[in-house]
């Protein structure tokens, strides 16, 4: 007999039918089921209780001795019947089991989906950042934790813009496709704010001035019955279903701008600090890099970081222009002189005018505020030095260059003053030169940081605007703001 034959045989002898094996490997398989079912998440009592049982009742068989393998096939027998009977239920808690991963994963889907769509804006905007001009305005639509509102805000007033641009003829401009995914987002942002009804909102309006964040803010100079009216003549959706407290907050603090614009003293201590609390401070010299100039998304970020709040104009463009008309912001476009305008205007191609309606609306308020500016300065400087003052109260290299300007011009520069040549920039460091200051522009504007905040806030939009580039709610803002009240200062007198 050989060795295998050998152990077989003393096996049989030791396990009669290999009973003994058998039931080994039936507690092994048995264990990590019963392991599993203690420890699995609300599972029934008499679930657990049924596989307890059967467990004493097979420790209670394999403990007699006689008769040992019938015993052991009588826990076979026990154990098929106890599972026949859990059966139903188990495969019901498994069901359940299986509903509850369902619902745990459904947050972790979701998420997985918004990074999809994050991964696709970012594809999308490193595309719109090749295209020349237009497309490095896009960037922010990779931005959607910080400046989430902002960037959705701008894609809202882009989205109008691009329907009508993205006919026009220009290889070079954007792709269709992701014009219409622009737009699509423009149209997701729409969809989260809502036109709420009088009662919601004012209980609203009730509980945001009730909030420590208004105690010092323009919603201060606005009383409940002019907030009523204002919240009865907004007709396209407004309110931000997310926050809609920070929503009625912002809305009245655009109504407190609009009443400190109808004041007597744009420029006091008093009212360039109410201004200062909702469009941010920009008493220091700020430098506007060509990233901040060119990009929205940059652009949006020095704002936030100037103190500049969100809230005023955190809703879709067509909103923001109604709740600013409510506001009286934006009705008062000032009146054009035309013999202090550029002599020469470059005529722009007809589809890029239609196409950049808001950015044209901008550029004209900007035209013909310049035109009622150079005249102020002009005729201020005159009564105080005469005809020939810019020769002599000028900074360094101003005359120069706008004699230069003078003898390109041609045969109409004789038509309009010098002034007319001056750049934008040039302005304040002619109204802060420190004689100038003292002698002529003091009474006006009071204060010199007051009024360098104010062109300061003005500059980006103007640079973008005489460019053809696209602007946003946020510049609109300030456009409107900056331009009335030194309108209001420079006609007060």
């Amino acid at each position: 007999m050989d060795i295998k034959s050998l152990a077989d045989r003393l096996a049989e002898l030791e396990d009669p039918g290999g009973v003994r094996r058998k039931m080994r490997e039936l507690e092994r398989t048995y264990d990590p089921l019963r392991a599993a079912d203690r420890a699995a998440f609300g599972v029934t009592d008499h679930i657990r209780n049924a596989a307890e049982q059967a467990h004493l009742r097979t420790l209670g068989t394999l403990a007699t001795e006689r008769g040992y393998p019938t015993s052991a096939l009588g826990v076979l027998e026990e154990r098929m019947r106890a599972e026949a009977a859990l059966r139903p239920e188990t495969t019901a808690y498994a069901v359940a089991n299986v509903v509850q991963r369902e619902h745990a994963m459904a947050p972790l889907r979701q998420h997985s989906a918004w990074q999809i769509a994050q991964q696709e804006l970012s594809a999308i905007s490193s595309a719109l950042r090749r295209v020349d001009g237009v497309g490095a305005e896009f960037a922010r639509l990779a931005a959607q934790d910080e400046a989430h509102s902002a960037m959705l805000r701008a894609a809202s007033g882009l989205a109008s813009d691009l329907g009508t641009y993205a006919g026009v003829a220009n290889a070079q401009l954007i792709a269709m496709a992701e014009a219409q995914h622009v737009q699509r987002v423009a149209q997701d942002f729409a969809r989260g704010f809502r036109l709420p009804g009088a009662d919601e909102v004012n209980l609203l309006y009730a509980d945001a001035m009730r909030g420590p964040s208004v105690a010092d803010t323009l919603a201060q100079l606005v009383s409940a019955a002019e907030a009523d009216r204002a919240f009865r003549e907004m007709h396209r959706p407004w309110l931000n279903s997310v926050d809609p407290l920070g929503s009625v907050r912002g809305f009245i603090e655009l109504q407190g701008i609009g009443r400190l614009l109808s004041g007597a003293t744009p420029f006091s201590v008093e009212s360039s600090a109410a201004y200062r609390s909702a469009l941010g401070d920009w008493r220091d010299a700020v430098s506007f890099g060509e990233e901040v100039l060119l990009g929205l998304e940059e652009r949006a970020k020095l704002y936030r970081s100037m103190g500049f709040d969100g809230a005023l104009t955190d809703m879709p463009a067509d909103a923001f222009a109604e709740s600013a008309k409510v506001a009286g912001i934006s009705t008062e476009r000032p009146a054009l002189i035309a013999v202090f305008a550029p002599p020469v205007e470059t005529a722009g191609d007809e589809g890029e005018e239609a196409a950049f309606e808001r950015t044209n609306k901008a550029h004209n308020w900007l035209l013909r505020f310049e035109t009622q500016l150079r005249r102020f300065i002009d005729e201020r400087m005159r009564a105080a030095f005469g005809e020939k003052w810019p020769q002599h109260r000028l900074p360094n290299g101003f005359y120069e260059r706008w004699i230069e300007k003078h003898s390109k011009a041609g045969a109409r520069a004789s038509e309009v003053p010098l002034i007319a040549f001056a750049d934008f920039t040039e302005y304040l460091a002619i109204i802060v030169r420190r004689d100038n200051w003292r002698e002529v522009f003091a009474p006006y504007f009071e204060r010199e940081e007051a009024v360098r905040e104010s062109f300061q806030r003005l500059y980006p939009i103007r640079l973008d605007t005489m460019h053809a580039r696209l602007i946003t709610t946020d510049d609109e803002l300030f456009l409107y703001v900056e331009v009335r009240r030194i309108m209001q200062a420079i006609t007060r007198h």
